[in-house]
């Protein structure tokens, strides 16, 4: 399968999405939403000689059709704006190159839409630990501000995605403010404290199969 094919599938899958959110209510639970979309896209999977991979507890992406992905997200606001996933990609999985996202907007007029997740991440949020946050037909995305690709900085480990976080971090704080963990020995050591609880977490695990640099969120 290529990307256009699956970005074909994509399209009709959101199609029929949107015509069952705004006809009936029963699928805008998240969970229930994401077995949705998991069933609808294997039905037009269906005699292409593919199919989706077998779901994987908080695995990354939501859905696997192999070298595809797709994360799906759902709000019961009236926005194309979210919270995504953790800036570590822990769970990654490894065969996927290509991620979209698929958004179940439930507030004000139901919609499904669906696009390319590095393109959407327009935001990381620090407050607490390194977030995305995604926005469906965001004008710039997170990485052109960093003056980066999606592709290059998921391949990075987390302690070289940190000095990116942190200029950003910087360039959005106001006269007067700072954050503790924008200093390096901080995040440093913020890094390595995680490092150590993700082996502890793979040995525990071992059947599990996900890229390293986990932050356990």
């Amino acid at each position: 399968m290529d990307k256009v094919e699956f970005e074909g599938i994509l399209c009709a899958l959101c199609t029929k999405l949107s015509a069952e959110v705004k006809e009936s209510d029963n699928y805008h639970k998240p969970s229930l939403f994401e077995l949705r979309v998991r069933e609808v896209m294997s039905e037009l999977l269906a005699g292409t000689g593919h199919e989706t991979a077998p779901n994987v507890d908080q695995g990354f992406p939501d859905i696997v059709v192999g070298s595809f992905g797709a994360e799906v997200k759902a709000t019961q606001s009236d926005s194309w704006r979210c919270i995504a996933n953790s800036v570590s990609e822990g769970q990654r999985a490894l065969e996927v190159e290509h991620i979209y996202v698929v958004y179940g907007k439930f507030g004000g007029t139901p919609e499904v839409r669906w696009a390319d997740y590095g393109e959407s991440v327009m935001h990381v949020r620090t407050s607490h630990v390194p977030r995305f946050e995604i926005e469906i037909g965001t004008k710039k995305s997170l990485f052109q501000q960093m003056g980066t690709t999606y592709e290059k900085f998921r391949q990075r480990p987390m302690h070289e995605k940190m000095p990116f976080i942190r200029d950003y971090a910087r360039g959005r704080l106001k006269t007067g403010e700072r954050l503790w963990w924008l200093e390096d020995t901080y995040a440093t050591a913020w890094c390595q404290i995680n490092s150590y609880a993700d082996r502890r977490r793979e040995a525990s695990c071992p059947s599990r199969s996900h890229s390293a640099g986990s932050w356990g969120f």
